[in-house]
């Protein structure tokens, strides 16, 4: 399995990030970017950077875990990055779960975004949302996410990426809590696109 390629290596994709592309559209990392900032694969050199966004944003985490999503071979992360100063605006990441719960199959899942409070309702997440799907879609895997149904921003992502709402629940996958309802989505696949 491979994994996305780190700057400087053969088959390194680094974009530059316009508006959102349509539903089931394009691959992120390919779309221009006159705000002025990129998504490019996450390296070991963002390890510090990411925790100091986590640490920023009030949201626990680790630098061997975030090393180890950036090192998964069979997994995609990614940051968003201001294109003149390189100060990271946002980072992604995909995670497996290895079994199905409830109505959430085992596979492939968003998992670990994060921008930065001033980048946001700019593009980023979505960016990075898009990169993520267009990794899965590139391999011929099928994507999942998950979110919290009462989150409007983050519903209004999913749609704005082509994502399809799959099904609802209390504890979707353990990530909701309180009772909240969850709902599961699947990112469009390239024969959707």
């Amino acid at each position: 399995m491979s994994r996305v390629s780190a700057p400087g290596e053969p088959g390194q994709r680094e974009a530059r990030q316009a508006a959102p592309a349509p539903r089931g559209g394009r691959d992120a990392t390919d779309a221009p970017a006159p705000r002025g900032w990129v998504v490019r694969p996450a390296t070991a050199r963002d390890v510090a950077r990411v925790l100091a966004l986590y640490s920023a944003d009030r949201r626990d985490t680790s630098a061997p875990a975030i090393a180890a999503a950036i090192h998964e071979v069979d997994a995609c992360a990614v940051v968003a990055a201001d294109a003149a100063t390189g100060a990271l605006l946002g980072f992604g990441k995909t995670h497996r779960w290895g079994e199905s719960l409830g109505p959430a199959p085992a596979g492939l899942y968003l998992g670990g975004s994060l921008v930065r409070s001033v980048a946001r309702r700019r593009g980023v997440g979505l960016a990075l949302v898009l990169a993520r799907a267009g990794w899965a879609a590139a391999r011929g895997e099928e994507l999942f996410s998950v979110c919290a149904a009462d989150n409007v921003a983050s519903v209004a992502m999913h749609r704005a990426a082509g994502f399809e709402p799959l099904a609802g629940a209390a504890g979707m996958r353990g990530i909701i809590g309180g009772g909240r309802e969850g709902l599961l989505w699947r990112a469009p696949t390239q024969e959707g696109a």
